[in-house]
């Protein structure tokens, strides 16, 4: 996938709201691209679904909590109503943080209840213990669940965007099919320019990030004799290829300068040098008349067969055209080499002293491309089909023959023409600076250009723009004019999209969504009760063996039942359905305690707290009406806890109670 071609594509380029795989190191990623300006709205329904997920998640953690727990004393039962009254994590937490301290520096002789002369003081501590470490594992919980939650909800959206890449819109893909007339042989090299020109141009762009993945090594063989080697890699994720990431182009190749191909050293009035490639092959003409060395230096990029041999290795060989090309500075390199001027030169723009020598040397060069996939290697583009498990549509391995029919580095340096070397696209009026021009810094922008247009070799089918009527066929389309299956079978980069992972986005659908409906489950489930007795008939009340009782009794309402429920008046002055009556509630002043948080009351003005036994005095206890009620503190340390069972009752002396279960 390119991103160092700097085109935007344009909206009208690429498939948005589309399921497609993202080619990606790990493997292919089911993913789906939004634009720029839809971001913010996915990006705030990510994080909303997160939070939502953890929302209803510590609602089924409270709800483990409740009925996995089997401590049934008061201290912790403390616990349990925290948690089960706090539906945020962050306020259980605070809570939590509290009760774990107070538990900590608890002393068995702070622990009320029974004289300690009359328990096991060893049962006691241990009992202490496990209320301290109950308390500090519920702690990190709700820790745990508040800031992963938290975070999530704010880096989810980051976690789930893993690109810029969408795929193409198949009705603008092209690809010029082989030329089968002069007109099209004619036109094609044309159509082909312009993805070279964005390779070459985007080369000083691209070097800082593309040169790490080149390799070039210069070996100096004495005195102007070079070697030049080079290589790269490149892989299904830089093609785009949606379902074969791991496709891997490994190149290799070398170029030595070769003096012995000039075939007769021109004469003091020649305008013109012949070159005889591999001695005799092909031979190549240099002008350097007084109308040529106008212009800047540039190459001509030859291969030796047309057809790539079985092994894949290419001969070529890359001519210079420099002779008596202006310079204003001195040089020494083997293509740029240069000597005074003489007075009979024509003049130049600059009134430069310096031109280029004849006889400059030819780059003798050969590269060898392999195509490897599931541990088999191919030579030649042609012989793709045969690597095994390759999930590449035949279209596309149709497109690669062609590009990758001659080396990549040929086919750049041809379509570019002027811009192949970086000596004549930094002159100015045809004259050069040689001193800071060198076949090392030429060859290191082929390089870098050809890794650039063969890793765009796809992202070019979406930028040949309007086609004419004398364009060759494209081989992307049908007979029907329509674009062929697996034709847009990649990706193209652009920074005005972003890609979301799908399998993401849905997991945490559905896993907000399985989270809320076992919420809705538990919360219908809670409210069936449990096995009833008649309290018509004399008997004491019986301890519900329910744990799911426990999730309606320990509730901030019910228990607020604890201190206003009726004790012998008629039970209608307490209804289990419906609200309760408009009496006062009245908040007790603190006591001189150092974990004193006030208390609910309900006794009557004039009431008198015995100190010693922690009772409540009351002159008309027992009376009638719900100031006679039982009444006392909700929280208690020490003791045991008991879920009472209350049978079903008359209208006019309860009223219909669906939920039946009380604290004792």
């Amino acid at each position: 996938m390119s991103s160092d071609v700097s085109a935007t594509l344009g909206g009208n380029r690429y498939l948005l709201l589309t399921p497609f795989y993202m080619p990606s190191d790990r493997g292919a990623i089911w993913a789906v691209a939004f634009s720029s300006d839809s971001i913010l709205f996915v990006s705030a329904g990510i994080s909303v679904a997160f939070t939502a997920a953890f929302v209803y998640l510590w609602n089924i953690v409270r709800i483990m909590v409740l009925i996995s727990s089997k401590g049934k004393g008061r201290r912790r039962y403390v616990a349990l109503v925290t948690l089960w009254n706090s539906s945020e994590p962050g306020f259980a937490f605070q809570q939590m943080i509290a009760y774990s301290l107070r538990c900590c520096f608890a002393k068995i002789s702070e622990t009320p209840g029974t004289s300690k002369t009359q328990v096991d003081r060893v049962t006691e501590r241990k009992e202490l213990n496990r209320d301290r470490w109950y308390g500090i594992i519920a702690t990190a919980f709700a820790f745990a669940v508040y800031g992963a939650g938290l975070t999530l909800g704010i880096i989810g959206p980051w976690l789930l965007e893993i690109g810029n890449v969408a795929p193409p819109q198949p009705s603008i893909l092209f690809y010029p099919a082989e030329a089968t007339d002069n007109r099209e042989y004619f036109r094609r090299p044309g159509l082909q320019a312009s993805g070279a020109l964005r390779a070459l141009g985007s080369v000083e762009a691209a070097e800082a990030t593309v040169a790490k993945r080149t390799v070039l090594a210069i070996t100096n063989q004495g005195g102007q004799m070079l070697r030049i080697s080079y290589g790269y890699l490149l892989t299904g994720v830089d093609f785009g290829l949606q379902r074969a990431p791991h496709l891997e182009l490994a190149v290799r190749g070398s170029c030595v300068t070769e003096y012995g191909w000039l075939a007769t050293p021109a004469g003091n009035n020649s305008q013109a040098e012949t070159y005889s490639l591999w001695r005799g092959n092909v031979n190549v003409t240099i002008p350097f008349g007084d109308a040529d060395i106008r212009y800047a230096p540039r190459a001509s990029f030859i291969t030796r067969v047309a057809v790539p041999p079985d092994d894949g290795n290419v001969s070529f060989a890359i001519v210079v055209a420099s002779a008596h090309r202006t310079s204003i500075s001195s040089g020494s390199d083997p293509w740029y080499e240069t000597e005074l001027r003489p007075e009979s030169a024509p003049p130049t723009n600059m009134n430069a002293s310096f031109w280029i020598r004849r006889g400059r040397s030819v780059l003798s060069c050969w590269q060898q491309d392999n195509w490897t996939h599931g541990g088999q290697t191919v030579h030649r583009p042609g012989e793709l089909y045969k690597l095994p498990g390759l999930n590449v549509p035949n279209l596309l391995l149709s497109v690669f023959k062609s590009a990758f029919n001659v080396p990549m580095l040929v086919a750049l340096g041809t379509a570019g023409e002027d811009s192949a070397l970086k000596s004549r696209i930094m002159s100015r009026n045809g004259v050069i600076d040689a001193e800071a021009s060198s076949i090392i810094r030429d060859m290191q922008r082929l390089i870098v250009g050809s890794f650039v247009a063969s890793r765009s070799v796809l992202v070019d089918t979406t930028m040949y723009g309007r086609r004419d009527l004398y364009d060759p066929a494209n081989i992307l389309l049908g007979p029907n004019g329509q674009p062929l299956d697996g034709a847009a079978d990649f990706v193209i980069s652009d920074p005005t999209i972003k890609t979301f992972s799908l399998g993401g986005i849905v997991a945490v659908s559905v896993a907000s969504a399985f989270l809320l409906l076992l919420s809705l489950a538990t919360a219908v489930a809670r409210q069936f009760p449990g096995p009833q007795h008649d309290i018509k008939k004399p008997a004491p009340l019986q301890e519900s063996p329910n744990v799911w009782a426990r999730l309606r009794v320990l509730s901030a309402d019910q228990l607020f039942r604890c201190v206003y429920e009726p004790g012998n008046n008629p039970l209608s002055d307490w209804r289990c359905t419906g609200l309760p009556g408009s009496e006062e509630v009245s908040l007790a002043a603190c006591d001189k305690g150092k974990y004193c948080k006030g208390h609910i009351t309900n006794r009557k003005a004039g009431s008198v707290t015995n100190p010693e036994a922690g009772s409540v005095t009351n002159p008309e206890a027992g009376s009638g009406g719900p100031e006679g009620g039982r009444g006392g503190q909700a929280i208690e340390e020490g003791g045991a806890v008991r879920l009472a069972d209350l049978g079903p009752q008359s209208q006019e002396e309860r009223g219909p109670c669906p939920e039946a279960r009380h604290m004792v």
